[in-house]
């Protein structure tokens, strides 16, 4: 009696776990909310609109746009494209002044161990935008000896002074300096300038200066003088060689001298007008390398 009453328990309990909706072995069977709700199968949560209830459609991720897949992604719809200036040549730069500062009575050179100048006269200058305007005579002298351009020409024989500059009409001194590497007006390792308004000119000292038949104009101009290890000095104006001579001077004979700019250390060689833009490197630029230079611009 005891064991039948004992099979008829265990009959009552299984009966009563079907009724629960549990299989023998305590698994969840299907019930018709799990049939019936998207939102109670694959983790979704339903109150959660994006996950697919109240009609809105679930994220596909195989086919939803993302940030990764927009055409748009990772530009800056703002952005301005590149600066021209910035393709200028940079290999073989000695010393860079962009004429940026805009106040003050310090140039700056843009390069790696930099040889900054100062303005002796700050009431002669106006500073302009991207620009310094000598107004009148005055110099801009090298805070320190200009001695890495020594070395490095030395090393290479050869060299180009680079200015984008807009001379002024007034009367220049004789031979002008827009920049040299001097100590007074004869004892140079190199110079660039204009002659009393009428030419441009180039010099590498201990041998002949390049005076070509070229008429300065009233506007902005790109004047470039090289001078490669074969002993050939060139001037360009705008993109044009202008002129070219054989110069037998020879950069063993280069001194640490001062950069001075507008004029000669000891003065009497004054230069006017608008420099936007001095390079020295230590390489004759090629014509490719010039016009490239030329295309950058002035300014950055």
């Amino acid at each position: 009696m005891a064991g039948r009453l004992g099979w008829i328990a265990v009959l009552a309990m299984v009966a009563a776990s079907a009724a629960c909706g549990l299989d023998a072995v305590g698994e969840r069977g299907t019930s018709a909310i799990d049939q019936t709700d998207p939102g109670a199968t694959a983790g979704r949560d339903p109150s959660d609109p994006s996950s697919g209830r109240d009609g809105a459609p679930p994220t596909n991720d195989a086919t939803a746009p993302t940030e990764a897949g927009n055409d748009d992604a990772g530009t800056d719809a703002d952005a301005s494209p590149p600066s021209p200036y910035s393709t200028r040549l940079t290999s073989g730069l000695v010393a860079l002044y962009e004429f940026e500062e805009g106040t003050g009575v310090t140039v700056h050179d843009g390069t790696p161990d930099p040889v900054d100048l100062t303005i002796a006269d700050s009431s002669l200058v106006e500073w302009n935008a991207h620009a310094l305007n000598i107004k009148d005579f005055t110099k801009i002298v090298s805070t320190s000896k200009f001695e890495k351009a020594v070395t490095r020409c030395q090393a290479t024989k050869e060299l180009t002074v680079e200015a984008w500059v807009h001379p002024a009409m007034a009367s220049q001194d004789d031979y002008g300096r827009l920049v040299t590497m001097a100590d007074n007006d004869v004892n140079r390792n190199f110079a660039l300038g204009s002659f009393k308004d009428k030419n441009f000119w180039a010099s590498i000292h201990g041998g002949e200066d390049l005076k070509p038949k070229f008429t300065v104009q009233d506007k902005l101009a790109h004047v470039v003088s090289t001078r490669t290890s074969d002993g050939t000095l060139r001037l360009y104006v705008d993109g044009t060689m202008i002129g070219s001579l054989a110069n037998t001077a020879s950069f063993d004979d280069w001194k640490p001298y001062s950069l001075v700019v507008g004029n000669v250390a000891t003065g009497g060689k004054g230069w006017r007008g608008e420099i936007h833009l001095l390079a020295i490197y230590d390489h004759a630029l090629k014509d490719t390398e010039i016009a490239q230079n030329l295309a950058a611009g002035a300014d950055p």
